[in-house]
C-alpha cells in the first residue's frame, strides 16, 4: 500500500504550523536513524512501532503505526497514552477487523479524519476532500466515501479492507467485514460484538466469523455469536472461578478446588501432574493453581501453558521460548501482553506493581533491582541454588549455578551469564551443555547437543545430515529424510517424510510449513499431507511421476505450495500467506504479499535468497526475474516484487508471472514485455486499461471472473468459479463464506464446494442459503455483452435466435455461475452465456 502524495504535503505543511490546537502533541522532528514515537525520538533498530509503507521499522517519518498506536503528522502515539488521547478521544477510537491499527471516527478540534488518521483541518488539500464539522467529517468529495466520520479511499486501510465500489461518495459494495443499510456503511462489529465476517440479509446481521480476540459460539439458527470469554471452554468450564483476558480471549486462572489451569482452561489436577508443578505433593486435592510447571510448558498467571499455545495466544512468541534442561518448564525472553516481563524461572509477569526492580520495555526487563540479575530479558534471584548464577560481583555474574546449560564471560565489554547456544555472546550454535567459563572472544567449549543435533569437532550439526560444506553447513540430508530450509539457503533440519504421513514419498519446507511434495500412486498431495486421490480430485490437478504423485497445479480455491494444494485458511494459519493477501485467478488462489523473506512467484511464496539466486527450483532459471526497488536484487526482507524482468514475464499482484507456462500466467496475460503485460489471456480475469496496467475485473464486480476494457471502462463477462449472477442487482456476487462454487436455483444461492474442498452440507458450510438484500436493484449492467454475442450470432439471425429463446418457458432458474444475457429491456434470456468461468 503507498502513502498518498498530499499526506506527505500535509506532515510537511502542518509540522510548519504554530496552529496545531491546544493539548495536541507538535510534530517530532528525528534525525536518521531515529523515530517518532510518543513525542520522542527513539532509536529505529530497537522498535517496530514507526512503519513505513511496506511496514518495515522505519525512522524519520512514520507511513503506519503498530496496533495500539495512532498515526499523526508522520509520529506514532499510543492510543491510550495522554498525547494519542488529545489526539482522538477513547470513545472515538475503533478498529477493524484484520487491520492491526487504531483509527479516528471523531478527531480533536482543529482536526478531522483522511483515511482514519486526524490532521490539521488548514492542512494542504483536506478542505478539498472533507467538509468538516465538530472533528469529523459531514461530507466529502473526489474519490473518497464517508466512513465513521471519516472521508477514506478503497486503495488505503481502512477503506481497502471494507468498501470494493464507491459512487458518488458512497460505498455501494462492502467486503467480507462490512455491511450496508440503507447507503450506510457499517462495520459487522457494530452490530455483533466482535464479529470479522458477515452477511446482512431482511435487515438482519449473519455473523459468520469472529475477530481473533473473541470466541465464536455456533447459534442454532447458523452464524455465530462473538462471545467476550466467560466462557472459557472446555470439558470443566463450570469449574473455571477467575479469568483474564488476553488478546485472544478470556483464559481461567483459578479453578475450584483439585482443578488447575492447563492451556487456559480447567482440568482435574491429578491428569496435569506431567505440566504441573504444586506447592507440596499433599495438596492436589485442594490445588487451585500451578506453583511452577516443568517438561517444556510456559508459566503464566497461575496455569501452565505448551510452548505452541503460549505463542498463539500472545503470551510469549516461539522464537523468544527456551528452556535450559529438557525437563525444565520453558522460559521466555521477551513477553508479548502489555506491562509484562519473566521472572520466576521465566514466566511473563505483570510488572505494573513488581517489587525486584523490573523496567519494562518491550516485554523486557532493561534493568533489575538489587539481589536480582539481568538474564535474558528477565529478573531473576542471586543464591547459591540459583539454576542460573550463583555469586555476583558489582551487579555481574562471576559462577554460574547448578544449570550446565548456561555458562559465564569472565571479562571484555559484556561479562555475565548466557546460554550455551546464545553465538552472540560466544556460545555455540544448537548447544545444550557447555563448560563453566570463558573469555571474551574464546567460543565455550560445548558438551552435548539440542535434540536433532550431534557434536562434530565441537560443532552442533543436524543429526540426520549426511554432507556438509566447507563451512558446516548441511547440504545433503540421510536417504528417507528432506531438507526444511532457512532463510539463508540452509538446510536448518532433516525431516522423515513419513513422520508427516506414511504414504508421503518426499518433502521439504523453507521455514514455513513442512508439506509432503510427493505421494504414493493412489495418493496426492493436500493440505500438507497425502489424501487419497478420489477426495483430492476437486481441488489437485494430479501429476503422475513413476510411482509417485504430485500435484501441477490446484483448483477448487486451494492455494499451490511446493507441489502441494492447500486449503486457504491453513496456508494462513501455516504462515504461507495471511488471507487478506490471498486472491482468486481461475480456480486457484494466489498471495500477493508474502512473510518477510518470501516472494510470489507464479502465485506462491518463495524465499528471496532462492529468487535472488535465480534456483530452477523457484524462478525456473533466469526467465523469472522478481526485483526490487531499484531494479536490482531483492531486499531479504521483502514480502512481495516491485517489478518484473525476463522474456514473457509480467508483474501481477506483488509477483512475477510467465505467459507461457505455470498454474496462473497464461490464463491471465498472454503475450508481455518489459515486465508488463500486453496482451490480456481469453477469458482472463484481467483487463488492461490505458495505462497498460492490469486492472481486476473484481474491482469493478466483486463477483465478476472475465472483462473487457473499453474506454476506461470495465465489462463484466462472465462470474468467475467462486460467484454467481444475481439478475435482481444485474451482477456478478461472490458466493457466501466458506463457500467456493455456487449458483442459483428457485430464488436460492446453492453452494456445490466448500472452500475447505468438500461437498456441503459440513459443520461450516451450507447447501442453501438466502441471497443477501440489495439496497437497489441494478439493470442492464452488463448490457454490452448481449451486442457482442449478437454480433457473433450475426445481426437479424442472432436477433430472431434471441427472440425465440425468450419465449421459452422457465420453471426453474439454471444452476449455473455464467452470466445470463440481458436484454435492453432487463429480460433475462433462458440460456446462459458460459464461458471458462474464472
Amino acid at each position: 500500500m503507498c502513502i498518498a502524495s498530499f499526506f506527505l504535503t500535509v506532515v510537511i505543511v502542518a509540522s510548519s504550523s504554530s496552529d496545531t490546537p491546544r493539548g495536541i502533541p507538535q510534530p517530532t522532528n528525528c534525525s536518521p536513524g531515529t523515530s517518532p514515537v510518543d513525542g520522542k525520538c527513539i532509536p529505529s533498530t530497537s522498535q517496530n512501532i514507526c512503519l513505513d509503507a511496506s511496514w518495515f521499522p522505519t525512522d524519520q517519518t512514520c507511513a503506519y503505526c503498530a496496533a495500539s498506536y495512532l498515526l499523526y503528522e508522520g509520529g506514532c502515539y499510543g492510543d491510550q497514552t495522554e498525547s494519542g488521547l488529545s489526539i482522538c478521544p477513547k470513545e472515538h477510537q475503533y478498529t477493524v477487523a484484520y487491520v492491526d491499527q487504531t483509527f479516528c471516527s471523531q478527531c480533536s478540534s482543529g482536526l478531522a479524519p483522511i483515511d482514519g488518521v486526524c490532521k490539521p483541518v488548514d492542512g494542504t488539500n483536506l478542505a478539498t476532500i472533507c467538509v468538516v464539522e465538530n472533528g469529523a467529517c459531514k461530507s466529502c468529495t473526489g474519490e473518497y466515501f464517508l466512513f465513521k466520520g471519516g472521508c477514506h479511499t478503497t486503495s488505503k486501510d481502512p477503506g481497502e479492507s471494507i468498501c470494493t465500489e464507491v459512487k458518488n461518495n458512497v460505498c455501494t459494495v462492502a467486503s467480507q467485514i462490512a455491511y450496508i443499510d440503507n447507503d450506510v456503511l457499517h462495520l459487522c462489529s457494530d452490530q455483533v460484538g466482535g464479529c470479522a465476517f458477515c452477511t446482512f440479509a431482511s435487515g438482519l446481521v449473519n455473523c459468520s466469523g469472529c475477530q481473533y480476540t473473541y470466541f465464536e459460539v455456533p447459534l442454532p439458527s447458523g452464524g455465530v455469536n462473538c462471545s467476550t470469554c466467560q466462557v472459557v471452554g472446555g470439558q470443566y468450564a463450570s469449574k473455571c472461578e477467575t479469568c483474564f483476558k488476553l488478546d485472544s480471549g478470556y483464559r481461567c486462572e483459578g479453578c475450584a478446588p483439585g482443578y488447575v489451569s492447563l492451556n487456559g482452561q480447567c482440568t482435574p489436577a491429578n491428569e496435569t501432574m506431567d505440566h504441573c508443578n504444586f506447592h507440596s505433593d499433599d495438596d492436589i486435592k485442594t490445588a487451585t493453581n500451578c506453583h511452577t510447571c516443568k517438561n517444556g510448558y510456559l508459566h503464566y498467571e497461575g496455569g501452565c501453558y505448551s510452548p505452541q499455545d503460549a505463542n498463539d495466544i500472545r503470551i510469549c512468541s516461539l522464537a523468544d521460548q527456551f528452556q535450559l534442561e529438557p525437563s525444565d518448564q520453558t522460559m521466555c525472553r521477551r513477553c508479548l501482553q502489555p506491562d509484562h516481563a519473566p521472572a520466576f524461572l521465566g514466566g511473563c509477569q505483570n510488572m505494573a506493581d513488581n517489587n525486584i526492580g523490573c523496567v519494562v520495555a518491550n516485554g523486557q526487563c532493561t534493568n533489575c533491582g538489587r539481589h536480582y540479575l539481568l538474564f535474558e530479558g528477565g529478573c531473576y534471584s542471586v543464591s547459591s541454588g540459583s539454576k542460573i548464577c550463583s555469586a555476583t560481583s558489582h551487579g555481574v555474574c562471576t559462577a554460574r549455578g547448578t544449570s550446565t546449560a548456561v555458562f559465564v564471560v569472565t571479562d571484555g565489554t559484556e561479562p555475565g551469564v548466557y546460554q550455551c547456544s546464545d553465538t552472540r555472546h560466544d556460545g555455540r550454535e544448537n548447544c545444550a551443555s557447555c563448560e563453566a567459563s570463558t573469555t571474551s572472544g574464546t567460543p565455550v567449549t560445548c558438551l552435548s547437543c539440542k535434540p536433532g543435533y550431534r557434536l562434530v569437532n565441537g560443532e552442533c550439526k543436524v543429526f540426520e545430515c549426511q554432507e556438509y560444506n566447507s563451512d558446516g553447513v548441511c547440504t545433503k540430508c540421510k536417504a528417507g529424510y528432506s531438507p526444511n530450509y532457512t532463510g539463508l539457503n540452509e538446510v536448518g533440519d532433516c525431516v522423515r517424510c513419513t513422520d508427516l504421513h506414511e504414504q508421503c514419498l518426499e518433502c521439504e519446507g523453507y521455514g514455513l510449513a513442512m508439506v509432503c511434495t510427493a505421494c504414493h500412486s493412489g495418493y496426492a498431495p493436500v493440505n500438507g499431507t497425502c489424501v487419497p486421490l478420489s477426495a483430492a480430485e476437486t481441488v489437485c490437478n494430479v501429476s503422475h511421476e513413476h510411482s509417485k504423485v504430485r500435484c501441477s497445479s490446484c483448483q477448487g480455491g486451494f492455494m499451490y505450495y511446493l507441489g502441494n494444494c492447500m486449503y486457504g485458511k491453513l496456508a494462513a494459519e501455516n504462515r504461507i500467506c495471511p488471507q487478506k493477501h490471498q486472491i482468486p485467478v481461475n480456480e486457484a488462489i494466489i498471495c500477493r504479499k508474502c512473510m518477510r523473506g518470501y516472494v510470489p512467484i507464479d502465485g506462491y511464496c518463495t524465499p528471496v535468497w532462492l529468487v535472488n539466486s535465480l534456483g530452477s527450483r523457484a524462478a525456473r532459471g533466469s526467465a523469472r526475474q522478481c526485483l526490487g526497488l531499484d531494479g536490482g536484487p531483492l531486499d531479504s526482507r521483502a514480502g512481495r516484487c516491485t517489478s518484473c524482468g525476463g522474456t514473457d514475464i509480467f508483474y501481477l499482484e506483488g509477483g512475477c508471472y510467465s505467459t507461457s507456462d505455470g498454474p496462473v500466467g497464461p490464463h491471465v496475460c498472454s503475450s508481455a514485455s518489459d515486465g508488463t503485460c500486453r496482451m490480456a489471456a481469453p477469458e482472463s480475469p484481467y483487463a488492461i486499461d490505458g495505462d497498460n496496467k492490469l486492472v481486476a475485473c473484481r474491482s469493478q464486480d466483486s463477483g465478476c471472473g472475465s472483462c473487457t476494457m473499453a474506454g476506461g471502462s470495465l465489462t463484466c463477462l462472465a462470474c468467475r468459479q467462486s460467484g454467481y449472477y444475481d439478475a435482481g442487482a444485474g451482477s456478478c456476487k461472490p458466493c457466501p463464506s466458506n463457500c467456493f462454487k455456487c449458483g442459483l436455483l428457485d430464488g436460492m444461492i446453492q453452494c456445490t464446494q466448500c472452500s475447505t474442498g468438500a461437498i456441503p452440507p459440513t459443520s461450516d458450510c451450507f447447501t442453501t442459503y438466502a441471497i443477501p438484500k440489495e439496497g437497489s436493484s441494478k439493470t442492464g449492467l452488463i448490457v454490452g455483452v448481449v451486442f457482442a454475442v449478437l454480433l457473433v450470432l450475426g445481426g437479424i439471425a442472432g436477433l430472431v435466435a434471441w427472440l425465440v429463446l425468450r419465449k421459452r418457458s422457465q420453471k426453474h432458474a439454471e444452476l449455473s455461475s455464467g452470466v445470463p444475457l440481458i436484454s435492453e429491456a432487463g429480460m433475462e434470456l433462458n440460456e446462459t452465456f458460459t464461458p471458462s468461468v474464472i
